[in-house]
């Protein structure tokens, strides 16, 4: 979560003027806002979010204490394979996070039946890693989505039109579920190479191998 600081200040002459800082962390708009109540020439002060949500200090203090034991910082990434020949599909999802000072990953992969194409497949991987971030309590958070699928991360970003019909049942239940668990997402697409892990994970779902796992770097 990133919000900026916008304060009306008065000069010792002249008329008063808005300022704005740049987005920042929770911590460093606390501190921030913290030391420009020191002086007596701010007239109002507001803490926005991205989305446009009014904070004061006491909520943000009080949100940083809750999100101690909560998943943050949160860099994940989806893929999805599909077997023309079996009509199965393999989908990987990884999730890095930070908790209680330390890093965590997250790794999962699902193999299923059903769906119609590789585009699809990558829908549905998707999907089942908001299902994982809900499973892990993330909410009100600002998350990086990474995939080499051009048409998912710029369909759900607006950029491209969604015309195929099982698609846009996939971009609604998506829409949704964001919506629910109050996530702002940041689309990152990102090179076949930069997402193995995601990619592998696919693979060796369609292998039948599946795998469940969660790591913490020391």
């Amino acid at each position: 979560m990133e919000l900026y600081v916008k304060w009306l200040y008065q000069p010792l002459k002249g008329h008063s003027v808005w300022l704005e800082s740049d987005w920042m962390k929770i911590e460093q708009t606390i501190f921030l806002v913290e030391d420009i109540e020191k002086n007596n020439r701010t007239k109002d002060i507001y803490i926005i979010d991205e989305s446009n949500q009014t904070w004061t200090v006491k909520q943000l203090k009080k949100l940083l204490k809750k999100l101690e034991d909560e998943p943050t910082d949160l860099i994940t990434y989806f893929d999805g394979n599909f077997n023309k020949h079996t009509k199965e599909s393999g989908l990987g999802i990884v999730i890095y996070y930070k908790m209680n000072g330390k890093t965590h990953r997250i790794r999962r992969n699902y193999k299923v039946e059903g769906l119609l194409s590789n585009n699809e497949s990558e829908y549905a991987s998707f999907h089942n890693l908001l299902l994982t971030l809900e499973e892990m309590g993330v909410s009100n958070q600002k998350v990086t989505f990474r995939g080499d699928s051009l048409v998912v991360l710029n369909q759900l970003a607006g950029e491209w039109p969604c015309y195929e019909e099982q698609l846009i049942y996939w971009i609604e239940k998506i829409e949704e579920k964001m919506e629910h668990l109050k996530i702002t997402p940041n689309y990152q697409p990102v090179e076949r190479n930069e997402n193995k892990e995601a990619d592998q994970l696919a693979k060796k779902a369609l292998e039948g191998k599946q795998i469940n796992s969660t790591f913490t770097f020391s």
